[in-house]
């Protein structure tokens, strides 16, 4: 099965339900209705699995998902994983190590996940894997960001939608800096109210 059939599934969800003796599955996909018969191992490895997510859903230690929430360790580490195939070193940080703010969790991801993908680009200009680091802290309702990788290369212009993104969809600020041994990074302030855990 191709990769990106696979992420489309799991992104989108699938239903399990037990029909005519044996566990079916389809996908909640509005554009793919195929319902398929799960295999008996697979069918016995749900069976077992049931009962932790009965505990999941209705036992004690209920944690409820909330969208518009974002633990932003937690996404800064999803950015890793997206790019851990390409060899790139990234290294990321987060004060509170359990900050969570109200925002578009698609949106930040894709945000960074920009930043690091034009890193990457850069390093193949110039024939290095650049090594990167991400810190985020959340101070005063504003998540500040300092992006920084090894390639050293002037990516503005090859940045512009994550500007933009930055600039006026989150109504944040983004510079450029250079630090006394001549390296840049960029500084990011976005307001995005924090969660009071």
């Amino acid at each position: 099965m191709a990769e990106k059939k696979t992420k489309k599934l799991l992104e989108n969800g699938v239903w399990i339900q037990r029909q005519h003796g044996v566990l079916t599955m389809g996908s909640l996909e509005k554009t793919d209705d195929a319902v398929v018969e799960l295999s008996s191992e697979l069918s016995e490895a749900i069976d077992d699995f049931e009962e932790d997510m009965m505990a999941a859903m209705y036992g004690d230690n209920v944690v409820p998902f909330k969208p518009d929430e974002i633990r932003v360790n937690e996404m800064l580490l999803n950015v890793v994983n997206q790019f851990e195939l390409t060899g790139v070193r990234v290294s990321v940080s987060c004060s509170p190590e359990d900050a969570v703010v109200k925002g578009d969790y698609d949106q930040l991801l894709d945000l960074m996940s920009g930043f690091v993908q034009n890193s990457l680009e850069s390093g193949l200009k110039t024939a290095e894997t650049p090594v990167l680091y991400i810190n985020a802290s959340v101070l005063e309702d504003n998540l500040c960001i300092i992006y920084w990788d090894s390639c050293r290369v002037e990516r503005k212009n090859s940045l512009k939608k994550e500007f933009d993104c930055i600039e006026n969809s989150l109504q944040g600020e983004i510079s450029e800096k250079t630090t006394a041994g001549r390296a840049s990074y960029f500084d990011i302030v976005i307001p995005l109210e924090q969660v009071k855990r």
